[in-house]
């Protein structure tokens, strides 16, 4: 995917920084940040709910990345290693706004973890 700045001209047209590599009549994708501050969410989910769900159907895919910190956006990791703050500006070049950061810990068989 590939990610472009526009400015919003009026209400139908947008001024691209760089212009697009398609054919006449491609259709693009846009994520429009909401007035009162942008959301991840998908309309009808709570926020984050598919990266939530992705980490709870695929523990085997964050099983390798034990002792690491994970970026992920959608249904995949999109970065993963040891420097969170790196990772964070690594995801924004990428065009992740709020980067789903988390840092992936070992099972430990006797501890039983509560979240909020």
């Amino acid at each position: 995917m590939k990610t472009l700045e526009a400015k919003i001209v009026d209400a139908t047209h947008l001024e691209l920084s760089q212009p697009l590599d398609g054919s006449p009549g491609q259709r693009v994708a846009l994520q429009v940040p909401e007035e009162k501050g942008e959301t991840n969410a998908i309309p009808g989910r709570r926020l984050r709910e598919l990266e939530d769900d992705w980490c709870q159907s695929h523990p085997e895919a964050l099983h390798r990345y034990v002792g690491e910190w994970v970026v992920i956006e959608g249904e995949g990791i999109l970065v993963h290693g040891k420097d969170p703050l790196r990772l964070v500006a690594e995801a924004r070049r990428m065009g992740v706004r709020s980067p789903y950061i988390f840092f992936v810990e070992g099972s430990q068989p006797d501890v039983i973890r509560l979240g909020l």
